[in-house]
């Protein structure tokens, strides 16, 4: 796990990034109480982030309004449904009810925008995500290996999966590495894969797997998983390479900027939650 030494490898990046811009963000799903422990341990570390939340989470274990409205004071909110149902098996006004539904709770509990929508297990069809697109600002979906910056009004692709309990389905990661990079990249990928690793295990080798000099890097994943794995040292120690590098942390609106214009300037605890 990449994340075992991570003074080694913060120093590694540090030397393989020294010519290159890095922006990165991070993205998380569901919108647990288990969240709460995330947001805490990203703010120790300045890691900026948004949550995508499901109010009414069909496993009862979502945060409360009081939760929500106090954790928004510091990283962003996005909606992801009201209970955390796929659109993939619906049909266009369906898909779109879905998604108006959580964030119309949210946006009434925040009493601000809810912009941003994550889909739920990535899934989708071309069609309600079309009757989707005008609802939102964003789509983010969890398609992994894009280093690239994201494109306004497309689908938004995150570079890595952060997860701990279990690999993250070889066949498509397999599938998006060869889509995504390069063939010496997806033979790197690969042959991790091969190894038993997983995408979070593949943060060192980012500036392999991207030669531009600007790389934009978006981390995403579930904070029940880390709960589930016990695996809150090993994300605090993600955290600690992230902010000892020359990284600079940006918050998901300024991720999504269009322009040529680079993001604005570095996160810090007291500006991570401005959209």
């Amino acid at each position: 796990m990449t994340t075992g030494d991570p003074q080694r490898v913060a120093a590694a990046l540090l030397a393989e990034l020294a010519d290159r811009k890095v922006f990165f963000t991070t993205s998380w799903d569901d919108g647990l109480r288990s969240d709460l422990r995330l947001v805490e341990l990203g703010q120790q570390h300045c890691i900026p982030m948004i949550l995508f939340a499901c109010p009414d989470h069909s496993n009862g274990k979502a945060m409360t309004s009081a939760e929500l409205c106090e954790i928004a004071r510091v990283v962003d909110i996005g909606s992801h449904t009201l209970t955390h149902t796929a659109i993939d098996n619906c049909d266009r006004a369906t898909a779109r009810d879905r998604v108006l539904a959580g964030r119309a709770v949210l946006e009434d509990t925040l009493g601000r925008p809810v912009p941003h929508f994550a889909l739920v297990g990535g899934r989708y069809t071309s069609t309600n995500l079309q009757a989707i697109a005008s609802s939102v600002d964003s789509v983010r979906s969890t398609h992994a290996f894009n280093f690239r910056r994201p494109v306004h009004g497309k689908l938004v692709k995150p570079s890595l999966q952060i997860r701990f309990n279990g690999r993250t389905h070889p066949l498509k990661m397999l599938d998006q590495a060869f889509s995504q990079l390069s063939f010496t990249g997806f033979v790197r990928v690969a042959s991790r894969i091969a190894a038993g690793e997983g995408q979070h295990d593949m943060l060192p080798m980012v500036p392999t797997l991207c030669a531009a000099r600007e790389i934009y890097l978006h981390l995403w994943g579930h904070s029940e998983d880390i709960e589930k794995s016990r695996a809150w040292r090993e994300v605090k120690s993600l955290f600690a390479i992230l902010n000892a590098t020359n990284m600079m942390p940006v918050t998901y609106a300024e991720f999504l900027a269009r322009g040529d214009e680079d993001p604005a300037g570095a996160v810090t605890a007291a500006s991570a939650h401005t959209a």
